[in-house]
């Protein structure tokens, strides 16, 4: 009897023992689990912080890209429609006989050679009827402008175009259609 009791003594410190193991390495597991993970989402993190750095700096560059042509086509088309406007105040003035010129100090004057369609035996409102831009200086400006927007328009159409011809031709995708 005192033999059982000591064997089942015994099996109750072997079992202790054992349990105290067996928790010892499930720990370490767990712990050892647990740092893999971490590093394998910090890693994941990483990437995608740099990947969010690279689409941050490659939508800076497309907005600058975008930001030039928009302002280059606004200068050119600016530039345009005052070369059109200066063209057609010069010749308004000239058909109503009040064409300007400058002289040598920079001072406006009124012209003495200027044609006049008085002169031509017309007077100013008949000579404003001959040309319609004449009674109205804006509705020739809108002419003009709508005139540049459908050039614009047909330019940007070609421009577009030939940019998907070249996709296609090259096989590429937009970055907003790729998937990493």
């Amino acid at each position: 009897m005192k033999k059982q009791r000591l064997d089942a003594i015994a099996v109750v410190i072997q079992k202790a023992y054992r349990g105290f193991i067996a928790r010892k390495r499930y720990e370490a597991m767990r712990n050892a689990t647990v740092r893999i993970q971490a590093l394998a989402r910090g890693i994941m993190a990483r990437r995608l912080a740099q990947t969010m750095r690279r689409e941050k700096a490659a939508l800076a560059i497309q907005s600058w890209g975008r930001m030039y042509i928009a302002r280059r086509t606004f200068l050119e088309t600016r530039s345009a429609v005052i070369r059109i406007q200066t063209g057609m105040y010069g010749k308004i003035l000239l058909w109503r006989g009040n064409a300007l010129t400058f002289n040598y100090s920079g001072q406006r004057k009124t012209s003495s050679r200027s044609v006049s369609a008085q002169q031509e035996g017309a007077s100013s409102d008949q000579a404003a009827k001959l040309v319609p831009w004449a009674v109205s200086p804006v509705y020739a400006t809108e002419v003009v402008i709508s005139m540049l927007i459908a050039k614009l328009s047909s330019q940007r159409r070609e421009e577009s175009s030939e940019i998907r011809h070249a996709q296609d031709h090259l096989g590429s995708k937009s970055p907003s259609t790729t998937s990493s």
